[in-house]
């Protein structure tokens, strides 16, 4: 087994914080392996391919959820970014985790964010 560190721990690097905050609330889904695999995000921390990450992979469905965005992740554009933009909302439909919650997660938006305009790249 593999330990994570605790995603509000601000002694611990932001990349594992984050990392650590999606395996534990997107992964049980978003896993090659788990319900969301159709979605080819794969959330899980031992997931080391950028792409699959979500980093300038378009969304392979289009609709309401994509927040009318065209990448999961863009790195230093956490506004161009539907996974901030999903974990941002409390609207059905749009909102990520959809079920078990109905209000945002503010404190994991912020880390999620933060992460996301430190990430380096540009998607063209």
């Amino acid at each position: 087994a593999m330990a994570y560190v605790n995603s509000e721990d601000t002694t611990q690097p932001l990349e594992l914080r984050a990392r650590a905050y999606l395996n534990a609330n997107c992964a049980h889904c978003h896993n090659p392996g788990g319900p969301a695999y159709v979605s080819g995000l794969f959330l899980n921390a031992l997931n080391n391919d950028s792409f699959t990450l979500g980093i300038c992979k378009p969304p392979l469905a289009k609709g309401h959820g994509t927040c009318n965005l065209n990448y999961d992740i863009v790195p230093g554009k956490p506004a161009e970014s539907i996974v901030v933009g999903r974990l941002s909302s409390a609207e059905f439909g749009v909102k990520m985790p959809e079920f078990g919650r109905t209000v945002v997660d503010t404190a994991g938006v912020l880390l999620i964010t933060q992460w996301v305009e430190r990430l380096k790249g540009n998607c063209k």
